[in-house]
């Protein structure tokens, strides 16, 4: 017979829902998925300031297309937000 006390046992019970290997991966799951969203606003002023192809997003990217109309103007309004960090870039001379 156990020394723990039936409260302890319970309690102890209930954490160990949390700590299961299915709860790690479904929560590796989900921060997967939210970490791959926000990252669209850096990788989007990344190719802008650095100058880099825009297939990156384009390829990288390509399932957030299949979001929500209203989903997917929230991730461009949040990756319009990252624009501002740019900077004012000259126009270009025109040749005489």
């Amino acid at each position: 017979m156990s020394d723990t006390p039936p409260d302890r046992k319970k309690a102890a019970g209930a954490s160990e829902g949390l700590r299961s290997p299915y709860m790690r991966v479904i929560a590796w799951a989900i921060l997967s998925l939210v970490l791959y969203v926000l990252s669209f606003g850096p990788v989007h002023w990344l190719v802008q300031k650095a100058n880099l192809s825009r297939d990156i997003i384009r390829i990288g990217y390509y399932p957030l297309e299949f979001l929500d109309d209203d989903l997917y103007d929230l991730v461009l309004l949040y990756a319009d937000w990252w624009s501002p960090f740019l900077p004012e870039t000259p126009p270009a001379a025109q040749p005489p």
